[in-house]
């Protein structure tokens, strides 16, 4: 019985960080997609969205990746970033 607990514990543990990877795999391409419009509001925010929500996924890498592109750009920071 024990064991069988412990077993779906583990399964909806490991249920919820798929979730959260696949929420932080759709923030990372709609700020994407809006850096390619040239939306860089909407892209800095997405951006900063990912690192707040998801800091330590693989999201986060590409949303640090995509603030540089917006600096190299020279689009500008919002106020209350970074």
């Amino acid at each position: 019985m024990i064991r069988r607990v412990a077993t779906v514990v583990v399964a909806l543990a490991l249920l919820g960080c798929s979730c959260a990877g696949r929420e932080a795999s759709k923030a990372i391409e709609k700020a994407d997609r809006a850096y390619q419009a040239e939306q860089y509001d909407q892209a800095r925010a997405g951006y900063e969205e990912v690192l707040r929500r998801w800091p330590n996924s693989d999201a986060a890498i590409r949303a640090e990746e995509g603030l540089e592109r917006l600096a190299k750009v020279g689009a500008t920071p919002t106020p209350d970033s970074p």
